[in-house]
């Protein structure tokens, strides 16, 4: 319960002089910002060639937020299944994610697929979904 005092309140004199104790609903509510990569397509190669892509993604221009995880969704199984990525922070809120082809992968050789991925930003609230913010990349697979 929270206890509110409207200052100079003038009205019913059964409100105890401003003072309201009636509960009070409060949602909060937190807006991600939108991210933009600067990669329309990132060439993949079998794990036994030991290379691995990379791409940045950055908070829209006039965000605020530091990125923290870039990941797939659960139900993505043939993503997770077939890139494994890496992480790293960058030094102004952005996030370098490196993409490794697994050996185990889930498509063919010689194709380009889009890619949905997902961030999760630092500090982001707890009853804030993870999938809000999302980009599709396309990969090659070589």
């Amino acid at each position: 319960m929270i206890w509110v005092k409207v200052e100079g309140y003038a009205g019913a004199p059964n409100a105890n002089k401003g003072v309201f104790t009636n509960p009070i609903k409060i949602k909060t509510a937190q807006t991600l910002p939108k991210v933009t990569t600067d990669k329309s397509l990132l060439d993949v190669y079998l794990s036994s060639k030991d290379y691995d892509a990379s791409f940045i993604v950055r908070p829209k221009e006039g965000s605020v937020g530091k990125i923290e995880e870039v990941y797939f969704a659960e139900s993505d199984k043939d993503f997770v299944e077939s890139f494994k990525l890496k992480s790293v922070p960058q030094a102004d809120g952005s996030l370098k994610v490196i993409v490794h082809l697994q050996e185990a992968v889930s498509f063919a050789n010689d194709t380009t697929n889009d890619v949905k991925m997902y961030v999760k930003f630092k500090g982001q609230g707890t009853n804030t979904p993870k999938t809000a913010t999302s980009f599709t990349i396309k990969i090659r697979v070589n």
